[in-house]
């Protein structure tokens, strides 16, 4: 269950894991749903290919904006599917190379004392809120992430 409270309130979110492994070690499953998933098989010694969903939104605090004399916050919301590359450059470092396409994307601009009664995953309880901002349209990602993966022996 993650649980936090963002600036329109309380939002609870129960998450269903699974991971998987198989026996030869190229196919990987790692799903935390509805907030993250992540498929890949391994095609060569350092290279994979690979899904992976992203559906966790968060909000901020807008400071020196003039959308209200209160201040503001904005409300994020992307699910984002992309498919991957994925390359090791050493042990520990990896890049991914990723496209795909955001859908529901939201950047919803509210005022600071628009607050809702929870929120339930993607479901808003007593949300009466006014939006003061013109809606984000949904459209490609194009991404390259270079990580660290720390390794325990």
């Amino acid at each position: 269950m993650y649980a936090n409270t963002e600036k329109y309130g309380l939002i609870l979110v129960p998450i269903f894991g699974l991971y998987y492994k198989s026996a030869n070690k190229k196919f990987e499953a790692n799903l935390n749903l509805p907030i993250i998933g992540d498929i890949n098989y391994k095609t060569g010694k350092k290279t994979w290919v690979g899904m992976r969903f992203d559906g966790l939104g968060t909000t901020y605090t807008l400071k020196n904006q003039s959308y209200s004399a209160n201040g503001a916050y904005v409300s994020k919301t992307s699910n984002e599917l992309v498919s991957y590359l994925r390359f090791r450059l050493s042990k520990s470092i990896y890049l991914n190379t990723k496209v795909g396409y955001a859908v529901s994307r939201n950047y919803k601009v509210f005022d600071a004392d628009d607050k809702i009664d929870l929120a339930l995953s993607s479901f808003y309880f007593g949300d009466k809120r006014t939006q003061l901002n013109e809606r984000f349209k949904d459209g490609a990602i194009f991404k390259m992430e270079l990580f660290y993966r720390l390794h325990f022996d």
